[in-house]
């Protein structure tokens, strides 16, 4: 019959769970010291813990939180401004020259549509009133279907 060592592996598990403790509070003084933030996952990287036994440990998110608190609302840095913005008149006068070129367009396309409809009614015209030859049906006598596999 086996020996009952539960009371070794409960005490073995007590001792884990104390010394998993003592490791993340020792990297959790250790932010704090340097006043370096950290999301929950980087801590748990850095201390070696699991996220879940992390959020089951109240006391550690709330400190974590704390820390975190100190340096999420800091302002965004301040960005350049531009050299220099462009001036209302700057703006009319790109805006009147777009409006030309708009219209230049307009009008060169009108025209082209134009010259494609003459040109369709050309072809048109020409097909209607001369005969086009098929050169593969005018050059060849018909064949009939008892010398198709002759030739």
């Amino acid at each position: 019959m086996r020996a009952d060592n539960s009371a070794a592996l409960a005490a073995n598990a007590r001792e884990r769970a104390q010394q998993t403790k003592n490791r993340a509070l020792r990297m959790l003084t250790e932010l704090e010291a340097a006043h370096q933030p950290t999301s929950i996952a980087g801590f748990c990287q850095l201390a070696g813990v699991s996220r879940s036994w992390v959020y089951s440990q109240p006391d550690l998110v709330t400190r974590l939180d704390a820390l975190r608190a100190d340096f999420e609302y800091a302002p965004p840095p301040q960005l350049e401004q531009p050299a220099s913005r462009a001036s209302d008149q700057s703006l009319l006068v790109r805006l009147e020259i777009a409006h030309q070129r708009i219209r230049a367009l307009g009008q060169e396309n009108e025209r082209l549509r134009a010259q494609l409809a003459c040109t369709l009614g050309e072809l048109r015209f020409a097909r209607i009133t001369t005969t086009v030859a098929d050169s593969v049906h005018d050059t060849n006598p018909p064949v009939s279907s008892s010398e198709v596999g002759k030739r």
